[in-house]
């Protein structure tokens, strides 16, 4: 939809959301900082193949090596549904693109999440590069700029992210609509299916531990 022009539809409550996680974000590079670990923040990255450019909010120190790293905050209830299952797939394909954009310098990337309540949790999660997972999200790009250029959105993908979508009527003509095809379809079931991997995805570990 961004390739298209569609505009975001940000009520308030999406930009008290969006001002508490940059708050976050900078305390979070604060952090960092204190710690010794960074190496630069806000480091632009482009892959002309892909027609695509981005930030790394983040690079660190691990060991001897500079790490790639992306920092999101979420909700209580995501929080939660993060422990169980894993990182969400936008979050994770952030990272796999920043991983495989030239000169592909990363062995591996790192996925930092906030809960964003008082006294909230953090997981983190380790992505390698060069996975399948990785070959299937700049598949997915390329899918996406084909679709643009034909001016048309390719067919709707129905799931519990629609209901956090913030462009969901240009898919649905209203709220009921779209309650009742995510209620028939809460399960995201993309085409072609993702080649989701293991990862390594704890609570804590050395370097940025729980609060």
């Amino acid at each position: 939809m961004g390739l298209l022009g569609f505009g975001r539809r940000l009520d308030e409550d999406t930009r008290v959301r969006m001002a508490a996680g940059t708050a976050m974000h900078r305390q979070f590079q604060q952090e960092l900082t204190d710690r010794g670990l960074l190496v630069r923040a806000e480091v632009t990255i482009r892959d002309p193949g892909l027609l695509m450019s981005g930030r790394i909010d983040a690079v660190i120190h691990e060991g001897t090596e500079a790490v790639p790293l992306e920092y999101k905050t979420v909700n209580s209830v995501r929080f939660a549904q993060m422990r169980q299952e894993g990182p969400g797939v936008s979050h994770w394909a952030q990272l796999a693109l920043y991983l495989a954009c030239p000169p592909r310098p990363f062995s591996h990337g790192v996925l930092v999440v906030d809960e964003r309540a008082p006294a909230g949790g953090r997981l983190v999660a380790r992505q390698p590069a060069g996975s399948l997972f990785a070959d299937w999200v700049v598949a997915r790009v390329q899918q996406a700029w084909r679709w643009a250029e034909e001016g048309a959105l390719p067919p709707r993908e129905p799931a519990l992210h629609c209901l956090d979508c913030d462009r969901w009527e240009r898919c649905y003509r209203t709220d009921e609509e779209r309650q009742t095809a995510v209620a028939a379809h809460p399960a995201w079931d993309p085409s072609p299916a993702m080649p989701w991997e293991p990862i390594a995805w704890e609570s804590h570990h050395d370097l940025l531990k729980e609060r």
